[in-house]
Order: structure tokens, then C-alpha cells, then sequence
């Protein structure tokens, strides 16, 4: 199932403590950091860009509804 949340044409939000770097995602979902990338790299996972900055970070709510997906 793809997930796309609407992340402001893939900035960050104004509220960037709800994000999460790959890693982190990586860590609540029991899988790699490159696991993360490929969700988002193949549209299945949002993600925005951090200003002036090549990092993506995935927002927790859109994180936990993708994963809460994955189990249905």
C-alpha cells in the first residue's frame, strides 16, 4: 500500500521534531536504514528534504500509519 502524505512539495516542516532520520525509522521498524530508503525511493513511504541539506527525514505520524499498513 502506498502512503503519500501531503509534506509541503518535500520540505521540511515548520514542527521538525516530529521527524525522523532513516535510522531511527530503521530502529522502530526492525530493519535497516537502506530498508527506509527503498520505501521512500519507491514512492511506498513520504519523506522530506531538510533545508540546505541532501538528509531526508520521514514524519512519525505518516512513519506509524505506513508500518500499521504493512500489518493489514
Amino acid at each position: 500500500m502506498t502512503l503519500n502524505a501531503n509534506l509541503d512539495q518535500g520540505r521540511a516542516p515548520e514542527n521538525a521534531r516530529h521527524l525522523l532520520t532513516f535510522t531511527e525509522a530503521g530502529k522502530i521498524a526492525g530493519v535497516s536504514r537502506m530498508t527506509i530508503a527503498k520505501w521512500v525511493d519507491s514512492g511506498e513511504l513520504a519523506s522530506c528534504r531538510m533545508p540546505k541539506s541532501k538528509h531526508r527525514r520521514v514524519q512519525r505520524g505518516v512513519f506509524m500509519a505506513f508500518l500499521d499498513s504493512l500489518s493489514e
